[in-house]
C-alpha cells in the first residue's frame, strides 16, 4: 500500500495572512515545506515571490517582523550585496560594476528564515538589466550575506 500512497492527493492549503495575503501550502516533506505568496515589497513598489518556511500552521510573528525589518532596512541590505554580486559579474566581464542598484537590479523573491532558529538563513533573490537569463541569488546567514549563485 505504500507504493499508492505516493499518489495520494494532497490537501490543499491557501491561508490569509495580515502580512502576506493570501498563501499557499506547498509540502515537500516534513523539512521542505513552505508557504508562497505574492507579495508588494515596499521598498521596490513591485510584486515579488515570497516563500516562507513553516508548517501548515503558517507564517510564525517572528516571520512577520523579520519581513518588516527586511522592508525597512532593504538599502543597508543591498549595499552589503553590491559588492558580492559585482564580484561574481566579474568573472564574466572582469570591469563590471554597479551604478545604481535600484535601476539594475530588481528583486524577484526572498525566503524567509525558519522560525525562531539562532543561526538563520535567508535569501534575496534579484533579476538584472544586465543579463536578462540569469538569476542571482544572494544567501545570508543571521545580517551577513553569505554567498552568491548565479543560475541561468
Amino acid at each position: 500500500m505504500a507504493f499508492f500512497g505516493l499518489f495520494k492527493k494532497k490537501k490543499k492549503i491557501i491561508l490569509h495572512d495580515e502580512l502576506f495575503g493570501e498563501i499557499r501550502f506547498l509540502d515537500f516533506g516534513k523539512h521542505d515545506s513552505y508557504f508562497e505568496s505574492k507579495v508588494n515589497f515596499s521598498p521596490d513598489g513591485h510584486p515579488i515571490d515570497c516563500l516562507i518556511p513553516a508548517d501548515e500552521s503558517g507564517p510564525t510573528e517572528h516571520q512577520r517582523a523579520f519581513y518588516r525589518q527586511l522592508q525597512q532596512n532593504y538599502p543597508a541590505y543591498t549595499e552589503k550585496v553590491k559588492h558580492l554580486i559585482e564580484e561574481e559579474f566579474r568573472h564574466f566581464n572582469e570591469e563590471f560594476i554597479i551604478v545604481d542598484f535600484s535601476k539594475e537590479l530588481e528583486l524577484e523573491h526572498i525566503r524567509l528564515p525558519q522560525p525562531e532558529k539562532p543561526d538563520y538563513e535567508w535569501e534575496l533573490a534579484f533579476s538584472s538589466v544586465h543579463d536578462d537569463n540569469h538569476l542571482i541569488t544572494i544567501g545570508f546567514i543571521g545580517e551577513e550575506p553569505d554567498e552568491v549563485h548565479i543560475d541561468g
